[in-house]
C-alpha cells in the first residue's frame, strides 16, 4: 500500500493549480514581451531549452515519481510551443536541436536508471531559462528607460514607473513560475536500493524471499562477498547454501555475530534495459542504531590509517563489492582485535544508505505481539527518524539533486496473521481461510491484512513520527511473509526460522525497486 502523506498531497495538488495559472499567465503576458521585440539570441536560448524540456518530460514519464513532472512539462512547453509557433517566435532548428540533446539525456538515463540525473538536469535547464527571462527583461527595462527622454522631469519619473511596473511584473510572474516548477521537480536514483534494519528483524531471510521471488521471475543476477575469520562462515553464508540450510531444515540458524560481515547485490532490470541493484548488507543488528554521520567520518578516518589509504578515496569506494573483496583478499587479518570490524559494518551501512536512491526500512512484526515488543519498535522507530535527519537533513534545503524514496516493510507477517487477535480474527471470518498461506498475495484479503497492520502501528507515536517524516514522496507500506505457511520451525536458540522460502508480498517490495 501507499502511505499518501496529506501534507504532500496538498502540496502537489495546489502546485499543479498554481503552476497552471502562472502558466496561463505567463503565456498571455509574455507575448507583449516577446512582439516589442525579443532578440534572436534570446528566442534561441529560449527555444533550445522549450526543446529539451519536452524530450525530458517524456523520460520522466518512464518513472512513476517523475510521472506527474511529465505530464506537467509535457502540457505547460508543449503549450508554449503550439501558442507562439503560428506567429513565428518559435525557431525551429533551435527546437529541434534541444528536443534532440533531451533525448539523448533520457537514453543516457534510462540506460543508469538515474532519474536523479534528469531531476537535476531539468532544474538546471529551468534556471538557465529563468536567468535568460529575467536578463532580458531587466536590460529591455534599461535601454528603453535610456532612450527615452521626455521634457518634464515629472514625465521622466512617470515614464520610468511605469516601465518598471510593466517590466517588474514580467520578472514577478517567472519568479513565481520558477518558483513552483523547482519545488514541485522530483527524480529518484532508481538504481540502488538499499535494505536496512535492527537485529532480529529478518535482514538474512528477507534477502531470501528477495532472492526466490527474483529467481522465479527469471530476472536476476546476484554478486556477494562474507568478510569472517573463519572460512566456513565464508562458505556457509552464500545465498546457495543459506537456502540449502532453510530446505535441509537444519535448526542451526544463527543470529549474525559482530565480527561478520556479509553483502549481497542481486541485479535486475526495468524495462530490459534499465539496471537495478538491490543491497543488502547482512551484519550485526547492534550496529544499526550506531550508524550515523559522526560515527561514519570516525570509522573512515580508521579505515584510512588502517588501510594507508587516503581518505577522499576510501568515501569512494567505501561499501562497494570490490573493495570488500579486496579487504578478504588483503586486509583481513588487520580488521580482528582492532575495532576495525566496527568501523567497516558502520561505514559501509552509512555509505549506501547516502549512495542509495531507495531505501527500505524493516519492522519485526513479531515484536507487534508483545508490550515489551512494541516498546523495542519505539525506540528502533526513534533510531530511524535519527538516520533519516542525518539523510535528509540538509537535503531539505537543496535546490537541486534527487529525493530518496522510502518503504517500511514489515516482516514475519505469518507469526502475526497466527498470533495477533486482530488479524486472526481477520481469518477466522471466512471460513476458506485458515493460515497466511490459504490467502493469495494479490487479493483484497492480502491488502486487508496489510492495511490492518499499519492502523496497529499507527497507535505508536514514534511510528507516526517516523511516516510524517517521509512526507515529500509517497511512502510504500509493505507486509511480507518468506514462509506463509503454519507454524514456523523454532531454532535451537529460539530463533524464529522459516521451514521453507515461499515468498509472499514480495512481489510488492520489488516493484517498490523497480
Amino acid at each position: 500500500m501507499i502511505i499518501n502523506n496529506r501534507k504532500r498531497l496538498f502540496v502537489m495538488v495546489g502546485a499543479i493549480i498554481l503552476a497552471v495559472i502562472v502558466a496561463l499567465l505567463f503565456i498571455n503576458l509574455f507575448q507583449i514581451y516577446w512582439f516589442i521585440g525579443a532578440p534572436y539570441e534570446v528566442k534561441l536560448a529560449i527555444d533550445l531549452l522549450c526543446g529539451l524540456f519536452l524530450a525530458v518530460s517524456i523520460g520522466m514519464l518512464f518513472s512513476s515519481d517523475s510521472r506527474f513532472n511529465g505530464l506537467l512539462f509535457g502540457i505547460l512547453f508543449g503549450y508554449v510551443i503550439w501558442h507562439f509557433f503560428p506567429y513565428g517566435c518559435i525557431v525551429p532548428e533551435a527546437l529541434g536541436m534541444g528536443f534532440f540533446l533531451g533525448i539523448v539525456l533520457v537514453i543516457f538515463v534510462l540506460l543508469r536508471n538515474r532519474f536523479d540525473i534528469l531531476a537535476t538536469s531539468a532544474k538546471v535547464f529551468l534556471t538557465i531559462a529563468f536567468a535568460v527571462i529575467v536578463g532580458y527583461l531587466l536590460s529591455s527595462f534599461s535601454t528603453k528607460s535610456a532612450t527615452m527622454v521626455p521634457d518634464a522631469t515629472v514625465a521622466i519619473g512617470k515614464i520610468t514607473a511605469q516601465n518598471a511596473f510593466f517590466y517588474g511584473s514580467g520578472i514577478l510572474v517567472a519568479t513565481v513560475f520558477f518558483i513552483v516548477l523547482m519545488y514541485s521537480i522530483v527524480g529518484v536514483k532508481g538504481s540502488n536500493v538499499f535494505v536496512f534494519g535492527p537485529r532480529g528483524a529478518g535482514k538474512t531471510f528477507f534477502l531470501l524471499g528477495l532472492w526466490g521471488q527474483m529467481a522465479n521471475m527469471a530476472r536476476t543476477f546476484p554478486s556477494q562477498v562474507i568478510i569472517s575469520s573463519d572460512p566456513e562462515d565464508r562458505k556457509n553464508l552464500r545465498l546457495t547454501d543459506l537456502y540449502a540450510m532453510v530446505n535441509g531444515g537444519r535448526g542451526e540458524w544463527r543470529r549474525t555475530e559482530y565480527y561478520k560481515l556479509s553483502m549481497y547485490e542481486i541485479f535486475s532490470k526495468k524495462f530490459f534495459i534499465s539496471p537495478v541493484v538491490w543491497t543488502i548488507v547482512d551484519y550485526a543488528g547492534e550496529y544499526y542504531d550506531k550508524v550515523n554521520e559522526r560515527n561514519y567520518q570516525d570509522s573512515i578516518e580508521a579505515l584510512s590509517e588502517a588501510f594507508e589509504m587516503p581518505v577522499d578515496e576510501l568515501e569512494k569506494r567505501s561499501g562497494t563489492l570490490e573493495f570488500l573483496k579486496e579487504i578478504v583478499d588483503h586486509h583481513l587479518d588487520k580488521l580482528y582485535g582492532t575495532g576495525l570490524a566496527r568501523a567497516l559494518n558502520i561505514s559501509t551501512m552509512f555509505s549506501h544508505l547516502g549512495r542509495s536512491g531507495k531505501v527500505i526500512f524493516l519492522i519485526d512484526g513479531e515484536k507487534l505481539l508483545t508490550r515489551e515488543g512494541m516498546a523495542d519498535l519505539s525506540r528502533e522507530f526513534g533510531d530511524y527518524i535519527q538516520t533519516l535527519m542525518d539523510l535528509e537533513g540538509s537535503a531539505w534545503f537543496k535546490i537541486f539533486g534527487g529525493k530518496k524514496k522510502y518503504a517500511l516493510v514489515v516482516t514475519k507477517t505469518d507469526m502475526l496473521v497466527q498470533k495477533h487477535p486482530e488479524l486472526h480474527a481477520l481469518i477466522s471470518k471466512n471460513g476458506d481461510f485458515y493460515s497466511l498461506s490459504d490467502i493469495p498475495d494479490q487479493s483484497p484479503e492480502a491488502e486487508l491484512i496489510e492495511d490492518t497492520i499499519f492502523k496497529i502501528l499507527e497507535k505508536n507515536l514514534s511510528f507516526k513520527s517516523l511516516v510524517s517524516m517521509m512526507n515529500d514522496i509517497s511512502v510504500s507500506f509493505i507486509a511480507v511473509s518468506v514462509d506463509p505457511t503454519a507454524e514456523a520451525n523454532i531454532a535451537s536458540d529460539g530463533e524464529q526460522a522459516p521451514g521453507q522460502i515461499v515468498p509472499w508480498r514480495f512481489n510488492e517490495v520489488i516493484g517498490f525497486g523497480s
